[in-house]
């Protein structure tokens, strides 16, 4: 069974912690690893506005959510990946967020176009990383059987070998909001990791293309930064189908918050 393994996102995450995710999943599935990042860098934060800055600060190093600024070489070393794709962050802050505006009242426009970035830049790394997958199997003609689409900081518990080919999704089911106030609710899920068959996962990549226009239909209910809610609407409207697959991943950890490792001195 071919498995290929997508890595999206920001450059977050240890050795330690990337060692650890290449034992338990990449390492036990024979996986082949694919990989679409984004840097930083001194340049490109100088270039943004001060108010930026400060609020690019305070989201990574005061809530320690933090991020490499460039790519350690510890991270190719470990993972070897088949293909590979590194770019400077994108900028979508210029984007009017003024319809957004109605869920972060508690919020500045400001750190509203931040929290839009952050969540455009990640759809748009999900799908990046895709291509090269796709690139991939056009060049040695065949599809993998299973395709696992996850980040780097995953906090992973114990391995994770994928025996039998999915016919359909599979995540770790969240659950359905149950405020009554929101039309059309699908069952939420976790979706740090997400795999399936090749042609199904290429589907689950073009959230990117598709998530504005769910942003604008749910705004009046729902933050733009509910991946969960977001990404299964937009998996079910593709028609396919999801199932639940107990990933073992610390999700109610107060260390790490939502199945991520977080913390660490050395990020910015």
């Amino acid at each position: 069974m071919k498995v290929a393994i997508l890595f999206f996102g920001e450059v977050r995450g240890t050795p330690d912690i990337w060692e650890k995710i290449n034992n338990y999943l990449v390492q036990p599935n024979q996986a082949d690893v694919f990989m679409h990042h984004v840097y930083y860098g001194n340049q490109f934060i100088e270039s943004i506005p001060e108010s930026q800055q400060q609020i690019l600060k305070e989201y990574y190093q005061d809530d320690k959510k933090g991020v490499h600024l460039y790519p350690p070489k510890e991270l190719f070393d470990i993972f070897h990946p088949k293909k590979i794709l590194i770019e400077t962050r994108p900028d979508y802050s210029k984007e009017d967020v003024t319809e957004m505006m109605a869920q972060y009242k508690h919020r500045t426009v400001d750190e509203v176009k931040f929290l839009y970035h952050m969540i455009r830049s990640q759809a748009e790394s999900r799908k990046k990383v895709n291509r090269l997958k796709c690139q991939y199997e056009q060049e040695n003609n065949f599809k993998y059987d299973v395709v696992i689409l996850t980040r780097l900081d995953i906090a992973i518990l114990e391995p994770i070998t994928i025996t039998i080919k999915p016919s359909t999704i599979q995540a770790r089911i969240l659950g359905i909001i149950e405020d009554q106030d929101v039309p059309n609710s699908v069952a939420q899920i976790y979706e740090q990791v997400i795999f399936g068959p090749s042609k199904q996962m290429d589907l689950v990549s073009l959230f990117y293309d598709h998530a504005p226009q769910l942003y604008k239909e749910f705004n009046l209910y729902l933050e733009f930064m509910r991946n969960e809610f977001f990404i299964s609407q937009h998996i079910v409207r593709c028609g396919l189908t999801i199932e639940h697959y107990p990933i073992p991943l610390a999700y109610r950890s107060k260390e790490n918050p939502n199945g991520l490792k977080r913390s660490n001195s050395a990020f910015i």
